[in-house]
């Protein structure tokens, strides 16, 4: 197995305030785990990994680039394509979801219909939250 070691400095010297982190890469990619919101980066709906997880295997992916960047690369494509798919994912659900609560039963009341509206109007709120803040962010990407 091999590790990686990033040094990071906050001194204006080397050497002053060094911190030593050793990557060591995992042999798969973690399972995926229970949603966790991520509003760091935007995705506001992202069902994650523990955030460890993700941020551990994007530091396994830079530290190869060293050695194999084409690797890398592909393994970065690869990682934002189960992200995409896991994003997907969880966006079908929540939308499922709420069809559910007001399609399974005609005799639904009209509180329940203004309360399923209500998770209506969050839903997309937080899906044109996202897709601003990730359009904002991308210029600049091609």
């Amino acid at each position: 197995m091999t590790t990686h070691q990033v040094i990071i400095t906050s001194g204006e010297r080397p050497g002053d305030d060094t911190e030593t982190i050793e990557i060591v890469p995992q042999s798969a990619p973690p399972p995926s785990g229970t949603p966790v919101p991520s509003p760091e980066i935007g995705l506001l709906f992202l069902p994650t990994q523990p955030p460890t997880d993700l941020a551990q295997r994007w530091q396994f992916i830079q530290a190869r680039f060293v050695d194999d960047p084409r690797k890398a690369v592909a393994d970065a494509h690869a990682m934002v394509g189960d992200l995409v798919q896991r994003l997907n994912d969880a966006f079908a659900s929540t939308r499922s979801d709420l069809e559910r609560q007001w399609t399974e039963d005609e005799e639904t009341s009209t509180e329940e219909l203004r309360i399923c509206m209500q998770q209506y109007r969050d839903f997309v709120a937080r899906l044109s939250a996202t897709v601003s803040d990730f359009e904002k962010r991308s210029k600049g990407f091609g």
